[in-house]
């Protein structure tokens, strides 16, 4: 066979796997008709099955549904409704990239929500904050809004929603860098989608995160069979958006195992599926493993073609992660060229956006620890009423003391003195018991106090020097890092040379 007619075959089986099902395209057609002749509560119906349909095959499409949804839900003063579009629009725009419209949906899907008190509509729209959040790169915020989603679905007893929030908490912890906790809510996700049904259709995705984060830990042999039973399930049942998806990840693993020529195959293929669907985040993502790919086959013309196209939709959408890694490699083939004018400007890029995802991280750090706090308030607050009750059992108890004293008083009369002197003790023993309560909660109460005050200080927005790291604080004086903590907080520092320092002294000092 020709390579000629081998291209075209293959051009042939690529439009073959980026065409949607029949059975889509017959359901969306159908759908799309039947609008034409409904009105009120059936044409609103009707709408939501599209918006449903469309947002992973044609997200635009799907958006431009739901705002005719809307306007007919808010119309007919049907809120549930309403909820469900402004949900979907939040996850259409996440899908395509449009962060900024992504959020504003998502709290407005969320606020709508705690209005109607609807529980479903609450998850779905913490889940989908934690969608956007996680593809922005502020996973703390992510997980944040996964775990709350997680809980409620827990609760209502939604086996497939929870299915799907374990997989996206997977997904968080995996772009924190922390993969063996992300495998750990993969197979979690995977054994509870087998348990609720054998419709294998629904695990594609789960294995090709299993797959993605069993290649950063280097167990490639596992992750390439995770991901061709992906392609294979998605191929079977027509799952266009779950075949570009594992066609991006086996493509990243065959590239973190230096297999470049079978890297760029698979990548092409993702592109071409992500650009006819107009997903900017996953052309993103496709752009900056092509260019990372041709990097390392030092082929700079398509390298830097490729960085510069994930350049723009990461500029666009702000996800700073993605820009930093690719300034990062445009500065490496910049100093490889010997333009050390652009390498130079790329590490400066570079190295701005790491401060700044630097000071995100130390943001996060005190939201999780804001978070830890609340939990330990409630822990508290728990622990102050059990003692409550244990105070209140004391003082039931110290008036059946009393009463039996009195009773004691009669016995005396009969038994003599020994007997009141025991009753006497025993009331005196409970009265110090009672008062060793009191002095315990008190404490408690006061480190609480001490606690809170701590973390005001310190959750605040810190204004720092972006060159020598110097706080300001509320007087307007700048100080050091270490100085301003152990004013503001119980932490105490040791001082020590961290190697590269340490070898810059030696090579600075006389004599050397």
């Amino acid at each position: 066979m020709s390579l000629k007619s081998k291209k075209y075959i293959v051009f042939f089986l690529l439009l073959l796997s980026v065409s949607p099902s029949r059975g889509q395209t017959s359901v969306i057609d159908s759908l799309t008709n039947l609008l034409l002749n409904t009105t009120g509560k059936e044409h609103l119906a009707i709408l939501k099955n599209l918006t449903n349909e469309l947002e992973d095959v044609n997200p635009k499409k799907s958006i431009e549904f739901a705002q005719e949804g809307i306007v007919l839900a808010d119309a007919l003063k049907d809120s549930v409704s309403l909820v469900t579009f402004y949900a979907s629009t939040a996850y259409s725009y996440t899908m395509l990239g449009d962060f900024s419209k992504a959020l504003q949906r998502g709290f407005t899907t969320l606020a709508l929500s705690e209005k109607i008190e609807n529980k479903t509509s609450l998850a779905t729209a913490h889940g989908i904050l934690g969608i956007t959040y996680g593809f922005m790169g502020q996973y703390s915020a992510a997980l944040e809004h996964h775990f709350i989603a997680l809980q409620i679905r827990k609760e209502l007893g939604l086996p497939n929603k929870v299915v799907t929030t374990l997989n996206n908490i997977g997904v968080a912890y995996y772009n924190m860098g922390q993969y063996e906790k992300a495998i750990q809510y993969y197979q979690q996700a995977i054994e509870s989608r087998v348990a609720i049904s054998n419709d294998s259709s629904g695990i594609a995705r789960f294995l090709d995160n299993l797959g993605l984060a069993q290649t950063k830990i280097g167990r490639f042999e596992e992750a390439k069979k995770n991901h061709y039973n992906a392609i294979a399930i998605a191929q079977r049942h027509h799952l266009i958006g779950g075949l570009s998806y594992s066609y991006l990840n086996l493509g990243i693993m065959y590239s973190d195992n230096e297999e470049y020529a079978n890297a760029i195959e698979f990548l092409q293929r993702s592109l071409n599926l992500y650009s006819l669907r107009s997903q900017k985040y996953g052309m993103m993502q496709a752009y900056h493993e092509l260019g990372k790919a041709y990097f390392h086959l030092q082929n700079n013309r398509l390298a830097l073609k490729y960085l510069d196209s994930a350049i723009i939709l990461a500029e666009a959408n702000n996800v700073l992660p993605r820009l930093k890694e690719s300034y990062e490699i445009l500065s490496l083939l910049y100093e490889r060229s010997g333009d050390t004018k652009k390498a130079f400007h790329y590490s400066k890029l570079f190295s701005a956006i790491n401060d700044s995802l630097y000071t995100r991280k130390e943001k996060n750090k005190i939201t999780e620890l804001s978070v830890k706090l609340e939990l330990a308030v409630k822990e508290n607050v728990i622990d102050r009423l059990t003692k409550e009750a244990e105070l209140s059992s004391l003082l039931i108890s110290q008036e059946q003391s009393k009463r039996n004293f009195y009773w004691g008083i009669f016995i005396v009369l009969a038994l003599g003195i020994p007997v009141s002197i025991i009753f006497y003790r025993r009331l005196n023993a409970k009265k110090k018991l009672i008062e060793e309560k009191h002095s315990a909660l008190d404490q408690t109460h006061t480190l609480l106090e001490e606690k809170i005050e701590e973390l005001q200080a310190l959750s605040k927005l810190i204004p720092i020097c972006s060159r020598c790291k110097k706080v300001r604080d509320d007087h307007g004086f700048w100080e050091q890092v270490d100085e301003y903590f152990v004013r503001h907080s119980k932490a105490t520092f040791s001082h020590a040379l961290c190697p590269e320092c340490s070898e810059n002294l030696k090579k600075n000092m006389p004599g050397e």
